[in-house]
């Protein structure tokens, strides 16, 4: 930690979940490599997002632990709730938290169930597993409230941390130690998954913008793990003769930068549309059939879950299945489908295309040996 502060800082503060506060080893290496600003920015990456979503977060881990006896991982996971989510000051950022987490954290500061745990925690010793699970109920109907209400583009509501920052603290652009951030872009872009992840743009230091998609919730590491085999892969590629070295066949990968067990930062690829996307106009119906299979399995899943019949399962009727299973064949077709379309669409003349078709094909090729 003392001789290379910034390639052990992330991994410590995965460690600092898992060990207990207090740590002698743990925490003389929290205090060898901690730096204000590179803490600040996790903290405020974390607010980004959804406040509802961190919540119910943090009240389910709390109730699991609670109910698996470990008192005080379940006290810890709370009192880290309050530090950086409930509290009106935050570790790192202080009160510059953006009005969607004020707003959230004074509104949960006036519940019962809030305060029903902290008077529990207050009083020391053992808290009983119902009120994590009161808790986790009521964040759960915020999650399902917040779901249909639209996310909010402007940094500044998210963060006035980030949104405020000027560079005079020195900041390394995640997954780029050797440039700084100058500042951080004033819009976001919300997308409409899940769990509502957004794009931070970072201003760097030498003139170019870096985006990235802030996702929350989510331990990032397994998904560094694959781009270092991805890149590793590359490289083995590289060292190749024969074929691929003609082909030039290689493994483009793009920056994950885990920051926390609860948020992450994916390097965001321009230019780069999805299969999906090239593919989903002429997927309508076979969609439809699809995401009724979702729900109606996620039903099946939770009536399993309650207790009731294992043996609930969903099927499609005949026609509607045969119906999609066509469309996804016409779709997909190599001859005529939407993908040979989609690649025809983007080359002004056959030599193009066939460039664009062999490309497609060996980064398949190669994709499917590094998988």
């Amino acid at each position: 930690a003392r001789e290379a502060p910034a390639s052990a800082r992330d991994a410590l503060r995965f460690a600092a979940e898992r060990l207990p506060e207090g740590h002698q080893v743990l925490a003389e290496a929290l205090e060898a490599c901690f730096d204000d600003a590179a803490e600040a920015f996790v903290a405020a990456a974390a607010g980004l997002h959804e406040p509802e979503f961190r919540y119910y977060d943090f009240a389910k881990d709390a109730h699991q632990r609670a109910t698996r006896g470990d008192a005080a991982g379940a006290a810890r996971t709370w009192r880290r709730c309050r530090r950086t989510l409930l509290d009106a000051s935050w570790d790192g950022v202080g009160l510059r938290v953006g009005e969607t987490n004020a707003t959230f954290g004074a509104k949960l500061r006036r519940s019962p169930k809030v305060r029903a745990v902290d008077a529990a925690i207050l009083k020391g010793g053992d808290v009983a597993p119902g009120l994590f699970k009161d808790a986790r109920a009521e964040a759960n109907k915020l999650k399902n409230e917040m779901k249909r209400g639209p996310p909010r583009p402007d940094l500044a509501a998210y963060s006035r941390y980030l949104a405020d920052f000027d560079g005079r603290d020195e900041l390394a652009v995640p997954g780029r130690p050797a440039l700084r951030v100058a500042r951080f872009r004033d819009q976001l872009l919300a997308l409409a998954s899940k769990q509502r992840p957004k794009r931070l743009t970072i201003l760097a230091t030498d003139g170019a913008a870096y985006d990235y998609l802030v996702k929350g919730g989510e331990d990032l590491r397994l998904d560094d793990r694959v781009e270092q085999l991805f890149d590793a892969m590359g490289a083995a590629l590289s060292r190749a003769g024969g074929a691929a070295r003609r082909r030039g066949l290689a493994v483009r990968t793009f920056r994950v930068v885990p920051l926390s067990p609860r948020v992450g930062l994916v390097e965001w690829v321009s230019r780069a549309p999805t299969l999906k996307a090239a593919i989903e106009p002429e997927l309508a119906g076979g969609l439809r059939v699809l995401a009724d299979a979702k729900k109606a399995r996620n039903k099946a899943l939770k009536l399993v879950h309650d207790g009731g019949p294992k043996d609930k399962v969903w099927h499609a009727p005949r026609r509607r299945a045969e119906a999609a299973m066509a469309a996804a064949h016409e779709a997909l077709d190599g001859d005529a489908g939407a993908l040979r379309r989609h690649l025809c669409r983007l080359a002004p003349a056959p030599e193009t295309f066939l460039a664009k078709r062999r490309v497609y094909l060996e980064t398949l090729a190669t994709a499917s040996v590094c998988g």
